[in-house]
């Protein structure tokens, strides 16, 4: 809970950017025809997400990567 007093507006947008890609993944279940399509696109606003924090957070190296969205399943990030 901590978290959200320290928000900058940064992460912010990528609190927004998660919250947005849990209803994706939400309307994917509801319209089974595009459950693939729409879960993909979550996948890929959770990888910005990540991105906006690392960017965010001031860390430069590079040996790290921000982008977890093939290892972690989305429904274990929230």
């Amino acid at each position: 809970m901590s978290e959200y007093l320290e928000l900058t507006p940064v992460k912010d947008l990528a609190q927004d950017y998660q919250d947005m890609a849990a209803a994706y993944q939400g309307l994917g279940y509801l319209e089974s025809g595009m459950t693939e399509p729409l879960n993909r696109f979550a996948e890929k606003m959770l990888d910005f997400s990540a991105l906006l924090k690392h960017m965010a957070s001031g860390d430069t190296s590079i040996g790290h990567s921000p982008l977890t969205s093939r290892t972690t399943p989305l429904s274990t990030r929230f």
